[in-house]
């Protein structure tokens, strides 16, 4: 996963005991970070500003149970970048942010607990992805290498549900992968289709671990990434991914994998990913490429 040790330095920022810096030092060893925790924002701030790292090689990970003002995560996203561990509460398990919220603005929205964040295959993988800003992230990209695949595009004679079934037929899928496959492709056509969204593609795909499904779509001004993350939420997918791409380019997938952890009625995951980077931005990762 990592070109070399210590790429990045990873923050994490939690009011939780539970995990140790050992622990979450094993996490960020194969993504090439070193890691830090932080119980407090104070503490985190200054630690951040004294650090003579440029931004892209900066990562926060802000777990949501300690309550951050909009003002101090902007003055966080000044020298890091920030991801959300959004964990769901007891009194309130399905619930997401409201549209408005800062949470959703930063460029990874994870909708997990924190011990799920570390477990879970699927955000190892999408961390990989996400821990290197030369790099653009595609969802597909979590798939193995040799993976099964086939398209349905607009212009292809068969209906979307039947390209579906015709997957589901090929590779004999049973259990819950085939259940993803007919919820997904009745998702990506009835309900965005009822929001307006263009759907231009849908890839059915499996590495024989990991099932995913993946509509790419031209996103509306008037539709939030925020609502399209509590659609994918209330369909109850094993893990449901939001990448937007640019202003009117998002990737929409479900996906399950074969984790022998698994249990039916295990937490569900949603993500959400923004890697549209800024002009500022840019200009720094062009100096990280120049400087190896």
């Amino acid at each position: 996963m990592a070109k070399r040790a210590n790429n990045y330095e990873v923050r994490l920022l939690t009011s939780s005991k539970d995990i140790g810096l050992r622990r979450l030092r094993s996490y960020t060893a194969a993504l090439g970070s070193g890691a830090q925790i932080f119980h407090s924002y104070q503490d985190l701030q200054l630690a951040i500003e004294s650090s003579h790292s440029q931004r892209v090689r900066n990562i926060i990970l802000h777990d949501s149970s300690v309550y951050l003002t909009s003002q101090e995560i902007m003055t966080l996203a000044k020298h890091a970048r920030i991801f959300v561990i959004d964990q769901p509460r007891e009194n309130e398990p399905t619930s997401l942010p409201a549209d408005t919220s800062v949470l959703w603005k930063q460029e990874a929205y994870f909708r997990c607990s924190l011990n799920t964040f570390l477990d879970s295959p699927v955000i190892r993988m999408a961390m990989a992805q996400l821990c290197q800003p030369q790099t653009s992230f595609s969802i597909g990209n979590l798939l193995r290498w040799g993976a099964t695949e086939q398209y349905w595009r607009t212009s292809s004679p068969e209906s979307l549900s039947d390209a579906g079934l015709n997957f589901v037929r090929k590779l004999n899928l049973a259990g819950e992968c085939r259940r993803i496959t007919e919820m997904f492709t009745h998702y990506t056509h009835v309900n965005l289709h009822n929001l307006g969204i263009e759907v231009e593609s849908v890839r059915f795909s499996s590495d024989g671990i990991l099932t995913a499904l993946i509509a790419r779509c031209k996103l509306k001004d008037n539709v939030a990434i925020s609502y399209l993350a509590s659609e994918l939420r209330i369909h109850d997918f094993y893990a449901g991914v939001v990448n937007k791409i640019s202003d009117k380019d998002i990737e929409i997938g479900a996906l399950f994998h074969q984790n022998p952890l698994q249990e039916d009625g295990q937490e569900k995951i949603v993500v959400t990913l923004d890697k549209d980077l800024t002009a500022l931005e840019k200009d720094a990762v062009s100096d990280l490429e120049k400087a190896g």
